[in-house]
């Protein structure tokens, strides 16, 4: 299965045409005809905060990919409100939940659960370098924690972005033997 991020066409640039649309869906295609495609990731830069303007943008976003799974990540912490978390509800978008380290200005957590499905993106803790980080087997257990106090019985996909020298495999296989 696979999570595809979306271009920052779309989420950082926000300028994007119906054929970009087109050409990005063709690109998708052999996730989506063998039923590999978990959801498309939308990733908004910390720049794109909570106001009328960007949530009628997410509105058209959402419409333009309707047919597809979508989970937003929000970098802002302006979207950490009630409003925001009933109209992804509402239109069955996941809220993307991460961990990061503290010292950014993103919206860390926040430890909810909208759509069909939860998502949770780990970053990593390192406050110099972001994605170089190892977690500890208890930062794991604090984290999984977490999720099963939001979850509520959904499919849960945990997916490692602390990239650099391959940490997020051994803390995928970490998080395995928690399980």
């Amino acid at each position: 299965k696979y999570s595809v991020k979306v271009h920052q066409k779309f989420t950082h640039r926000r300028n994007y045409s119906s054929q970009d649309v087109e050409y990005f869906l063709k690109g998708i295609e052999p996730f989506t005809r063998k039923d590999n495609l978990i959801t498309l990731l939308f990733q908004f830069s910390e720049t794109f905060g909570f106001n009328e303007e960007n949530l009628s943008y997410l509105e058209k976003l959402h419409k333009d990919f309707i047919d597809f799974p979508q989970a937003f990540e929000f970098r802002n912490k302006s979207w950490k409100n009630k409003e925001v978390f009933l109209w992804l509800e509402e239109r069955n978008i996941t809220l993307v939940n991460i961990d990061a380290p503290k010292n950014l200005s993103w919206l860390i957590g926040p430890w909810v659960s909208t759509g069909e499905f939860d998502y949770i993106r780990l970053h990593g803790r390192n406050e110099k370098k972001l994605y170089d980080y190892l977690y500890s087997h208890e930062e794991l257990e604090e984290i999984l924690r977490k999720i099963k106090k939001m979850s509520r019985n959904k499919k849960v996909y945990i997916l490692f972005n602390n990239t650099i020298r391959a940490q997020c495999v051994a803390n995928g296989i970490m998080l395995k033997q928690i399980l």
